[in-house]
């Protein structure tokens, strides 16, 4: 049976829809439609090798959109399509936003601490709710019985290059972040990933799977959501394309968690968003819809790695493949917050379908001054948004990039894990963690969605993904994401009796 109402219609069933789909219908009497444009098994299937990133050419779990990173520079987004959405397919990073970056929210969002404020303290019990650290276990710092493993990859198991890279680090004088997900110091120190034995395990794995049997959730997949139907301020429905039939689905609530580009698409393509650019398309007014968003910008230092010889130990070749990344060096200096990545792998090992490609060094920029755009595609309301990166159009940005990569030159050199290829300069490319093009704020003018992620002036609308994120945390989105979605499924059922 079809349905053509539903008490919530969910837009997007990646990492945050997969949460709210699983989480809101937990309550029987609430109906739940979870809606989502990729192909495939409404069904999330198993979860996939971390090792393996499949994203490249040709891949139906993905869609590619075309952006200007800087003047000159083209580049490539990738984001995951079907159930678990691109945390079916990233490389499994779980890293908590820190103290610094929620208590920054919450400058811009105001409010305070309390049920909806966003500091650390309020943020960390959806954090922990999320997830079973099987590290650390329960504590007041994470949590045991959440659906997503999490886990670090032991020392003694690291991959050369890991161990050569912290040795190197540590030999330099930074200190230990053992945990990650502490809220602590930056520092070197292992990776949290969502990983169980070798396996990537995304929300829709760890939520959704569990919950697609329930009577009151229906999930469809290979349907696009051409619009939000809203009369008198409030969204009343939702049109859906499905099986090329145009289905008009009532919506006591709609929450959009289409991501951090097709949200704001859907709201231009309903209407909503700057005047200046829908003209007399305009229903709602709301400047802030692809105003401005954040990514990380990272520079890659490619190198000639050093001959490995084979392992003696034949039990070492048996081993669990490593994760893309298993320890990262994180600080914060007069130059901003980096990140340096030493990659386990080269993209074209872990990207099926990719060229060869020699390893390389990820050098960060974790808290970026510099600004993105987003516009609707110029004549096709369902073609992707023309977006431009702005990076390194701060100077300040320069200065830490700049910075950056010296360092990671000189772990590389400390290291002994390669050496520089000649003629092969760095290459400026994206880490993939769009954020912030329908911010949350107070501001009506600049924001989208307030501190309950309820779209201004449009009751029944909620946005719960990373486009609501004032601005990129300083470490990889993933696990902060989840967390949003936890607590905003909190916000959605207090509206249920």
């Amino acid at each position: 049976m079809v349905p053509r109402a539903a008490d919530v219609v969910i837009v997007g069933g990646g990492s945050c829809g997969s949460v709210l789909a699983a989480r809101l219908s937990e309550d029987p009497a609430c109906s739940v439609l979870l809606i989502e444009s990729g192909a495939g098994d409404p069904v999330p299937a198993s979860p996939t090798p971390a090792h393996i990133l499949p994203i490249g050419p040709g891949s139906p779990r993905v869609r590619l959109y075309s952006t200007t990173l800087r003047r000159g520079l083209a580049g490539t987004l990738v984001r995951g399509r079907g159930p678990g959405g691109s945390g079916a397919v990233n490389g499994a990073y779980f890293v908590r936003a820190t103290p610094a970056d929620l208590e920054s929210w919450g400058s811009t969002i105001g409010g305070g601490p309390g049920r909806t404020g966003w500091s650390y303290g309020d943020a960390l019990p959806y954090f922990r709710r999320s997830e079973n650290d099987r590290d650390f276990g329960s504590s007041s710092a994470h949590g045991a019985a959440g659906p997503v493993p999490v886990s670090r990859r032991p020392a003694g198991e690291w991959s050369t290059t890991t161990a050569r890279f912290v040795a190197a680090a540590e030999a330099m004088g930074f200190p230990g972040e053992p945990d990650k997900n502490a809220g602590g110091p930056p520092g070197i120190g292992p990776v949290p990933c969502n990983i169980d034995r070798g396996m990537r395990v995304d929300p829709g794995s760890a939520y959704l799977a569990a919950a697609a049997e329930r009577p009151n959730l229906t999930v469809w997949t290979g349907a696009t959501v051409a619009g939000l139907q809203s009369t008198a301020g409030a969204v009343r429905a939702v049109q859906v394309i499905r099986d090329g039939e145009s289905l008009l689905v009532e919506a006591g609530t709609a929450v959009v968690a289409a991501g951090a580009i097709e949200t704001p698409a859907l709201l231009w393509r309903s209407g909503i968003g700057d005047p200046r650019i829908l003209g007399a398309a305009t229903v709602h007014p709301l400047p802030g819809v692809g105003r401005e968003f954040s990514d990380h910008p990272e520079i890659t230092v490619p190198y000639d790695p050093v001959p490995r010889r084979p392992a003696a130990d034949p039990l070492v070749a048996e081993r669990v493949p490593p994760p893309i990344l298993e320890a990262c060096l994180n600080l914060n200096s007069g130059d901003g917050a980096v990140e340096i990545r030493p990659y386990t792998a080269s993209f074209g090992d872990a990207v099926p379908g990719n060229p060869r490609m020699p390893p390389v060094l990820g050098a960060a920029l974790m808290a970026p001054r510099g600004r993105g755009r987003m516009v609707p595609h110029p004549t096709d309301p369902l073609g992707a948004p023309r977006i431009e990166h702005h990076y390194l159009s701060d100077p300040r940005d320069k200065a830490a990039a700049v910075a950056a990569v010296d360092l990671a030159r000189g772990l590389l050199d400390a290291s002994g894990i390669g050496a520089p290829i000649d003629g092969m300069t760095p290459h400026l490319g994206t880490s993939q963690h769009l954020s912030g093009t329908c911010p949350m704020g107070s501001d009506v003018g600049t924001s989208v969605v307030d501190q309950c992620c309820r779209v201004h002036g449009i009751a029944g609308l909620y946005i719960v993904d990373t486009s609501v994120f004032p601005r990129v945390p300083s470490r990889g989105p993933h696990a902060t994401a989840v967390m949003l979605a936890e607590r905003a499924a909190e916000f959605i059922a207090s509206g249920f009796p």
